[in-house]
């Protein structure tokens, strides 16, 4: 299978990494930065060319004209928009997927732009919208690191860190079951001092461990609570710090749900952008102040101090973090920071902040859900080359699979069944669960473990 990859900064690169470790594909790159493009054939003995990705002569010497799938991920969204039409009106490719930021491409009033008779794009990816939306999910369940829906949302993904209070710190994983009695969850891995596994039952997690876990949706607040040990604080006052595209479609998305009804403030240093933003929320909640989210006295003057979470959208790594921490230092319950630096990622737990979005492995993840074998789909890469979460239907008659018990399956250590889907119930896997042929399974597979799993389900790569 052929692919050819536009743009080798840290999401293409982390994209060519991940589908030559495959070693399903020929991937061939193209980036109009030599350095980049040196970069990458150094560090992955990659096939790449320099040249403008929109222009028709460069695809064509990276092999456009036999490939199957074209990904656009560069700086630009004009490029990547091009470059999706070249490959469809002169190379055929049936499968384009262009990175788009800027929210006017995205304005439902412009929807046809990407019909059949606009930009051949077949997919589209926005960042600033899959950092919202994954914040949002965040929000609605109180202590989460991560939450992502799975299974059409029957089932969710929910990572919990562990504190002091927490139920099951230091005692065997087996006893989850007996501490969170009548809640249908599996817990699948943990994250260890930055290396994440998948949990077995005489394993013991320590304070600033994540535990990560396949919950039915409607058993995930209860999940939390129970995790945690202690009562969550209300949520009623919420502080954005960021004015631009993300803080924008966050705020206009932070709407009264689940119960709660939020008063929302978004902080924006640049007066421009608080204009900006101050007329694109004109009509709706919320309330846009032109400040500076690291001026304690500021904060403390608008009763910022007083919030119950703090989520810093900055264009800036640094002033998230710094401005998450002082949030902590005020008083504040909660805060979330969108970070892209792995180095400063991996600071943020010890330095007191309670979640963090990387915007680049949203991407990342959000391009791989694209890709498909056979009946697996791809849902979401773990932070940290910490493995992955995907769904599988069980289609094979002569599945080894079937018919017998799981505890007498013998699955590979690094392999956790998370729940099974069948005819639209949630079922938590226990020893004694046979798997049924149409069931949707939803597993946690460690890094490098997938071919195992694909060897099991009997299952050949294709595109979705």
């Amino acid at each position: 299978m052929h692919i050819v990859l536009c743009g080798l900064g840290q999401v293409g690169l982390s994209l060519a990494e991940h589908l030559l470790e495959d070693g399903t594909f020929r991937v061939t790159a193209v980036d109009d930065d030599p350095a980049l493009v040196a970069r990458a054939a150094r560090q992955l003995d990659l096939e790449a060319h320099v040249g403008k990705a929109a222009h028709p002569e460069v695809l064509a010497r990276a092999g456009a004209d036999k490939a199957e799938m074209l990904i656009a991920v560069t700086r630009h969204d004009e490029v990547n928009l091009t470059a999706c039409q070249v490959a469809a009106t002169l190379f055929h490719i049936p499968n384009r997927i262009a990175r788009v930021r800027h929210p006017s491409y995205l304005d439902k009033k412009w929807v046809d732009l990407f019909g059949p008779e606009g930009v051949a794009a077949t997919r589209i990816i926005s960042p600033e919208r899959e950092v919202s939306k994954a914040l949002l999910n965040r929000i609605r369940i109180d202590g989460a690191t991560d939450v992502l829906p799975l299974a059409g949302g029957q089932a969710l993904l929910l990572g919990l860190r562990v504190e002091a209070t927490t139920t099951i710190l230091g005692r065997p994983l087996y006893e989850a079951a007996e501490l969170f009695d009548k809640i249908e969850a599996t817990l699948v891995a943990h994250d260890q001092g930055g290396k994440i596994t998948a949990a077995h039952k005489d394993d013991r997690l320590g304070v600033g461990d994540v535990a990560y876990f396949v919950v039915r949706r409607e058993h995930a607040e209860r999940l939390a609570r129970a995790f945690s040990g202690a009562a969550a604080p209300a949520l009623r006052r919420v502080v954005v710090l960021g004015g631009g595209n993300v803080g924008i479609h966050l705020m206009q998305n932070l709407r009264d749900g689940e119960g709660r009804e939020l008063h929302c403030h978004l902080v924006e240093k640049d007066s421009d952008q608080a204009t900006r933003a101050a007329a694109a929320l004109a009509g709706g909640t919320g309330q846009v102040l032109h400040g500076d989210a690291l001026d304690e006295a500021f904060l403390r003057s608008e009763g910022l101090h007083e919030s119950d979470l703090v989520i810093a959208v900055t264009s800036s790594d640094e002033i998230n973090l710094l401005s998450g921490i002082l949030a902590k230092h005020l008083g504040v319950s909660r805060a979330l920071a969108v970070i892209s630096s792995p180095t400063l990622d991996s600071l943020s737990a010890s330095l007191g902040l309670d979640g963090v979005l990387n915007p680049r492995e949203l991407v990342f993840s959000s391009v791989l859900r694209h890709l498909r074998r056979g009946r697996i789909l791809f849902l979401y890469a773990l932070p940290h080359h910490g493995g992955e979460v995907f769904v599988a239907e069980l289609l094979e008659r002569g599945s080894s699979l079937l018919g017998r018990p799981l505890r007498d399956l013998d699955l590979p250590r690094e392999l956790r069944l998370g729940a099974v889907i069948r005819e639209g119930q949630f079922i938590t896997p226990r020893g004694s669960t046979e798997l049924e042929l149409g069931d949707t399974l939803i597993f946690y597979a460690e890094s490098g473990a997938r071919k195992r799993v694909e060897s099991l389900l009997s299952v050949q790569f294709g595109f979705v």
